[in-house]
C-alpha cells in the first residue's frame, strides 16, 4: 500500500461502528498498531504534525482547570474524564506522526483526508436532523440510551451525529474546518468539491451548537 494512502486509511477508522466493551475502533487500532512503527522506523516521526498534536494537548489543563468550576462539564461528568476525552485525539496525532513519518506529501493528504472524513460526518449529522427515523439507524455507533448525552442532546436540538456528544463532535469538526481552509491554500486548482466540502463541515459545525 502506498504511504500516501495511509492518512485516508486512518481517517476511515472513524466510521467504525463502536467495539465490544464500547471501545472505539480508532482508539484501538492506531495506539496498538504504532508501536511496529516505532521500531521499524528507528522512532522517526513527522515534525509538522507532531507540533500539531502538542498545540492540542497544551490546551487540556485549561480545560482541566475550567472543569473545576463548571457543575455542567459533559453532563456531570468528572473533570478527569473529560480530560481523558481530550486527550486521546492528541495520542492518536502523536501516533500519526510516526506512522506517517515516511509518506510523501503528508500533511497536504493528511489535510485532505481529514476534510473528505468531516464532510462525510457532517453529511450523516444533517440526515439524522432531517430525517428523524434516520437516527435509529446509527445505534452501532453512539450509545443511545435515554440517559446518554447523545439523546439528551438531540432532545436540546444539539446533532453530535456520530459522535456521541457535542463537544467531541464540535472539536472535531473545528479540526475539519481549519483543514478545509488549509487544503485551499495548499491546492493549486480549486474544484467544486472543496467547496461542497467546507460548506457541509460548516453546517456540521453549526448543528452541533458546540
Amino acid at each position: 500500500m502506498s504511504s500516501a494512502l495511509i492518512p485516508y486509511v486512518l481517517s476511515s477508522l472513524l466510521f467504525f461502528p463502536y467495539l465490544p466493551f464500547s471501545l472505539k475502533a480508532e482508539y484501538v487500532f492506531v495506539l496498538l498498531a504504532i508501536l511496529p512503527y516505532l521500531f521499524l522506523r528507528n522512532f522517526k516521526f513527522n515534525k509538522e504534525i507532531l507540533i500539531l498534536s502538542f498545540c492540542l494537548i497544551s490546551t487540556l489543563p485549561f480545560v482541566l482547570l475550567t472543569s473545576f468550576h463548571s457543575f455542567e462539564t459533559g453532563l456531570f461528568a468528572s473533570p478527569l474524564t473529560m480530560f481523558a476525552r481530550l486527550a486521546l485525539p492528541g495520542a492518536m496525532l502523536i501516533s500519526f506522526s510516526f506512522a506517517l513519518c515516511s509518506a510523501e506529501n503528508v500533511f497536504e493528504h493528511t489535510i485532505r483526508a481529514i476534510t473528505i472524513s468531516g464532510s462525510i460526518l457532517a453529511a450523516v449529522a444533517i440526515a439524522s436532523l432531517i430525517f428523524p427515523n434516520f437516527s435509529t439507524l446509527l445505534w452501532p455507533w453512539i450509545i443511545n440510551e435515554e440517559s446518554s448525552v447523545w439523546s439528551q442532546s438531540m432532545n436540546l436540538g444539539r446533532v453530535p451525529g456520530l459522535f456521541n456528544q457535542p463537544l467531541e463532535a464540535g472539536l472535531f469538526y473545528s479540526i475539519a474546518l481549519f483543514a478545509s481552509v488549509i487544503g485551499f491554500k495548499l491546492r493549486s486548482k480549486i474544484v467544486i468539491s472543496d467547496y461542497v466540502f467546507l460548506i457541509l463541515i460548516f453546517i456540521g459545525g453549526i448543528i452541533t451548537l458546540s
